[in-house]
């Protein structure tokens, strides 16, 4: 699922890119208020204007982690990757004697109209994909792992929402004296974690203990990054999973997603080394 909507968000940037461009051409060359001398190339130009955006805004992560964001928060994100975007434009076709040519104005006109039409693309491709979670299609599998006050405020909202886009699979216990407090159906314990993701085709699990278990927690966080299988936080694990990786905080639950591989052994030192400095 995943793979399919950041192909239809590709897809949804690329029309975008050609609307703003084809925008900025008119404006330049149609529109009158400009005198055109020679007009340029439409097409090669709006291609490889729209591949080089598609190729900066996976560079600054925007098909990394699909998620249904506000459209405020999407808006600017773009606003910010256009904008620097811009500047390297700008300062590429910088002309000491004509420091505010037409084509300045056009260029600035040019990022606005790609950061209006690529976040509405976007927000069409994420109440698309709302719209198949209510409809119970593409629904992961989430198991829950481990026991704490978060457990069963998680698992009834997974349980009355689809359109967080998870279905509840069954908890995973820490060990097997945890067994009676977490919700039904058991599917196992943490030392059979993989196996129980390919056995139940997991494609999320949710760290959900209060605190403590560090091995348990980097133990899980391995197997997962392995596996390819998304892991989520509690609150009370966040700065725990910091130290490790980064964490983006969802929109709708209580929760931290892990949304990159492990920080490399000196960023960790370093993060450490400040954390206790503050402390």
């Amino acid at each position: 699922m995943k793979m399919i909507i950041t192909i239809v968000l590709l897809l949804s940037d690329f029309i975008a890119l050609l609307l703003s461009y084809s925008g900025a051409y008119l404006l330049r060359y149609e529109s009158g208020l400009f005198h055109v001398y020679i007009k340029g190339d439409f097409f090669s130009a709006a291609l490889l204007l729209s591949v080089s955006w598609l190729i900066v805004f996976a560079i600054f992560g925007h098909y990394k982690h699909i998620s249904t964001e506000l459209w405020t928060k999407d808006f600017k994100k773009i606003g910010i990757t256009v904008l620097i975007g811009g500047l390297i434009l700008f300062w590429l076709t910088y002309e000491a004697e004509r420091p505010l040519p037409p084509g300045r104005f056009v260029l600035v006109a040019y990022g606005l109209l790609i950061t209006f039409f690529v976040s509405t693309g976007r927000k069409g491709v994420y109440w698309l994909q709302k719209w198949m979670w209510k409809s119970g299609k593409s629904l992961a599998n989430t198991a829950i792992i481990g026991y704490g006050k978060w457990v069963d405020t998680i698992v009834k909202e997974l349980m009355e929402h689809k359109e967080y886009g998870e279905v509840f699979t069954g908890s995973i216990a820490i060990n097997h004296e945890e067994r009676n407090k977490l919700p039904p159906p058991i599917l196992g314990t943490l030392n059979e974690l993989e196996e129980l993701i390919q056995q139940h085709a997991l494609k999320t699990v949710i760290l959900a203990w209060d605190n403590g278990h560090t091995e348990e927690l980097l133990q899980t966080l391995l197997i997962c990054n392995h596996l390819q299988v998304e892991v989520q936080v509690v609150p009370d694990l966040r700065d725990a999973a910091a130290g490790w990786t980064k964490l983006t905080p969802r929109e709708d639950l209580p929760l931290f997603i892990v949304t990159d591989k492990f920080h490399p052994n000196w960023e960790r030192v370093l993060k450490k080394v400040v954390g206790g400095s503050r402390a």
